[in-house]
């Protein structure tokens, strides 16, 4: 019975309600997804560690406080999943690495024991790139993650394991990691919504860190009130958010009224920002079709007005790199002296690039960023939102290493990461929501949408805004 319901209605939502009026077993939905995963895993390699025994035990723990009267809120007996760069106590923490196959951590992540404290059940680790140092989803030591669309293309990564076990139905929802769009390109991939909040709003503690200074926790789900009751629950609780949040999750805002009130903010139109230049110079020629009809249904609404803005992307990879090179190095500057032949050749050469970075030209990279931040704020005192294709392409062949646009070529790497890394520098948050197919690929489509800082929710509720104004119009073009 449990599983017939799964398919019809798979958000946290409406399985939170199900759970607390005990229509549905917590230990029933950790079966279910076992299952799931027992079946699909092997073909998408999605997983690295399954929690079996540990994540049904952790069920009947939350069965038994529903009975006691014991309720902890709308993620109580709800399954997920994390990158496997995401310390949880007494499970093994790989990071996709062959030099850290078999530790063990020794506590848990301060996102990890917030989810506990939510009554959340954690079924298991995810894919990814070695370290998270990659956008593809592919890793030599514990094999590729494979896109559930097409297993013979890429997931996308580094968080590529937990996008494809979201978009497969594995799992609810997952968290990742975002150094440079390793949250958004594989939910763009994959088809699913992918977020990336505020830089800082979610501490990265007990996290193996890649870039410090460009490093972002996200979630990855199929709705995006399922993303903010997440948010809600790892952020940063001293952070002043708004206080209709707690509506908006439990769907009082869900009506386009409410949505739209609150969006407003007494306005008379939601401001649309759509870059002139950099972002839209290189499409592929379905992404460009797909974006051109997302500005038309923008533009055909009339409580938002749309407008250009001028962007001037000098620095943008040049500064982004110096610091993800640099700091990655550092990160790793002990570990190599003694495992260098360990490391992956992609990771190893960027490595070695990090140790060529002289601390002069790292600081004046964080300067250049400084000055992209100054750029992009005085954006925003015009605009609420700015929207963008999130990938140049749609996911690409395991044997593409590089593609052509107009008369360009770009590895694959560079077209995946160039609408995406720029956000991790300056810190704004962003998400993708899925929006079409690609031809003749016929692989998912997604569009970013881009906030000032801490306006998080109400980018979340834009997205949820557009998801449902333009829901006929989504479905007929996904």
């Amino acid at each position: 019975m449990y599983k017939n319901y799964l398919f019809r209605s798979p958000s946290i939502v409406k399985l939170s309600k199900e759970i607390k009026e005990r229509n549905i077993k917590p230990t029933d939905l950790v079966h279910y997804y076992l299952e799931a995963i027992d079946k699909y895993n092997p073909k998408l390699n999605s997983f690295i560690t399954i929690l079996k025994e540990q994540s049904l035990q952790e069920a009947e723990k939350a069965e038994n406080e529903l009975k006691n009267g014991i309720y902890r809120g709308p993620l109580h007996g709800i399954p997920f999943s994390v990158k496997d760069i995401i310390a949880v106590k007494n499970v093994r923490l790989t990071a996709g690495s062959k030099i850290l196959a078999d530790r063990i951590s020794n506590s848990d992540s301060t996102i990890i024991k917030r989810m506990k404290k939510a009554g959340s059940i954690l079924i298991g680790t995810n894919n990814l790139n070695e370290f998270a140092a990659g956008i593809t989803g592919k890793n030599i030591f514990f094999g590729d993650t494979k896109n559930p669309l097409s297993l013979d293309r890429i997931s996308g990564g580094s968080s590529g394991g937990s996008a494809a076990a979201v978009a497969a139905g594995l799992i609810p929802f997952a968290l990742g990691t975002d150094t440079g769009g390793s949250i958004r390109v594989p939910s763009s991939l994959c088809g699913i919504f992918g977020f990336k909040p505020t830089f800082n709003t979610v501490s990265t503690n007990g996290v193996y860190k890649l870039a410090p200074s460009l490093d972002h926790i996200g979630i990855m789900a199929k709705n995006l009130i399922d993303i903010s009751i997440v948010f809600t629950t790892i952020r940063r609780q001293q952070r002043k958010f708004p206080k209709y949040i707690d509506k908006f999750e439990k769907q009082e805002l869900s009506s386009l009224t409410s949505l739209k009130k609150i969006l407003l903010k007494n306005k008379q139109s939601i401001v649309i920002g759509i870059p002139n230049h950099y972002f839209l110079d290189y499409l592929e020629s379905s992404i460009k079709s797909a974006f051109d009809k997302f500005i038309y249904f923008l533009q055909s609404d009339k409580s938002l007005f749309v407008t250009n803005v001028k962007i001037n992307s000098y620095g943008f990879f040049r500064s982004w790199q110096a610091v993800r090179l640099f700091e990655t190095y550092n990160i790793h500057k002990n570990m190599m002296k003694k495992k260098i032949s360990y490391y992956g050749t992609e990771l190893r050469n960027q490595l070695l690039k990090g140790a060529k970075i002289k601390l002069k030209d790292y600081h004046e990279a964080l300067m250049t960023i400084k000055k992209i931040q100054k750029q992009f704020s005085s954006l925003y005192t015009k605009i609420d939102f700015m929207v963008l294709p999130t990938t140049i392409i749609p996911a690409p062949l395991f044997s593409e290493c590089k593609v052509q646009i107009q008369n360009k070529f770009f590895s694959v790497r560079r077209a995946l990461l160039r609408n995406t890394f720029v956000f991790n520098s300056i810190g704004f948050p962003a998400l993708t929501i899925p929006f079409g197919n690609s031809f003749p690929s016929n692989m998912p489509i997604g569009i970013q949408i881009v906030g000032k800082p801490y306006d998080d929710y109400r980018l979340l509720m834009f997205g949820n805004y557009f998801e449902k104004y333009h829901k006929k119009d989504i479905s007929d073009h996904s």
